[in-house]
């Protein structure tokens, strides 16, 4: 039974693993959107200096 139960064990590791996995993908995609929104931010701000020379 002990033997049994260092297997199970085991397969909680791998589980952990894979979660851990997921939350790194979701980390690019919040990363890649927060580019995305420096970006539109940076071009209004763009936009509105060069409104504001004319």
């Amino acid at each position: 039974s002990t033997d049994e139960d260092s297997s199970d064990s085991e397969s909680q590791d791998e589980d952990s693993e894979s979660q851990d996995e997921d939350s790194e993908s979701q980390d690019e995609d919040s990363e890649s959107s927060g580019a995305a929104g420096l970006s539109v931010t940076l071009g209004l701000l763009s936009i509105s200096a060069i409104a504001a020379l004319f």
